[in-house]
């Protein structure tokens, strides 16, 4: 599928991390938690020989705000929203922009190890979702919508570097698997399914 790729690539552009917490002790909340917004500009080019070119241009928008609760000292379970927007425009083609929105949900779980200033920490969530591509089909010279069921699980491991009781910075890896199925025309029921490694950075501020 033509989107796909942009689709996961919406959960690989969250570089920069941006979160809020309470205290790691059970009972409080957590708002904000580990909420990701990143932006990318992208330029596809291609050359060879005899010449050069540009296929395409494209933005990417993405924001994932995470909401939760301790309910034991260090593990936080909630629920992480994905938001994400591309749009591409391909070079000399008139009325050829294409763009993708992305929104899915799922619980996750986060456990900090150990009480020092450096706690390891370990997370899985799943999520599910949709996705959905406007392009212009020039066969039919009309725009066109493709929308596409989202599901997935993900996996993250590192490790929080506290600076004090309050401030955290956050680094570690992730893995994510995705699956994605077209809503419509899809009788023999095909999926587009792909394995993502990735690696995030981040402040944890805790309130």
């Amino acid at each position: 599928m033509k989107n796909f790729k942009r689709v996961g690539g919406i959960f690989l552009f969250a570089l920069f991390v941006i979160s809020g917490s309470a205290q790691t002790d059970a009972g409080k909340f957590l708002i904000g938690g580990s909420s990701t917004l990143s932006f990318m500009s992208s330029t596809y080019k291609w050359k060879n020989d005899d010449a050069n070119g540009t296929d395409s241009k494209e933005i990417a928008f993405n924001l994932a705000p995470q909401f939760g609760y301790f309910v034991i000292d260090g593990l936080v379970a909630g629920l992480e929203i994905q938001m994400g927007f591309t749009k591409s425009k391909p070079e000399d083609v008139e009325n050829g922009d294409e763009t993708v929105t992305l929104m899915a949900a799922g619980p996750f779980a986060r456990y900090y190890y150990g009480t020092s200033k450096i706690k390891p920490y370990g997370q899985a969530g799943i999520f599910v979702g949709l996705s959905a591509d406007k392009y212009y089909d020039f066969y039919e010279d009309a725009d066109v919508t493709d929308k596409t069921g989202i599901f997935g699980y993900q996996f993250k491991a590192g490790a929080g570097f506290f600076f004090n009781d309050n401030v955290s910075l956050d680094m570690g890896f992730s893995f994510t698997n995705m699956s994605a199925k077209p809503k419509e025309d899809n009788d023999t029921n095909y999926k587009d399914i792909v394995s993502q490694f990735g690696f995030e950075a981040g402040i944890i501020v805790i309130l």
